[in-house]
């Protein structure tokens, strides 16, 4: 989710997220200040935001690979 927060007098986007690993999950907020950028910019940060961060991080496990034994041989 993101929202928009102000804090001492600066505005922020307060992203909120969870990280997602082996059965556990984490919530996590990032902060993005956006007190110095005028409105258009202020409205690509959001989309963009939006997009790449509005959904949980997941990390799925990794597969061990078997050891290849080779054909071959040498005595």
């Amino acid at each position: 989710m993101v929202r928009t927060t102000f804090v001492n007098g600066k505005e922020y986007y307060v992203i909120s997220t969870s990280i997602e690993a082996d059965d556990l999950s984490v919530p996590i907020q990032m902060y993005v200040d956006v007190n110095k950028l005028d409105m258009s910019n202020k409205r690509k940060i959001h989309k963009y935001a939006t997009i790449l961060l509005d959904h949980p991080f997941k990390i799925n496990k990794s597969k061990e690979q078997p050891v290849k034994k080779v054909w071959y041989k040498f005595w």
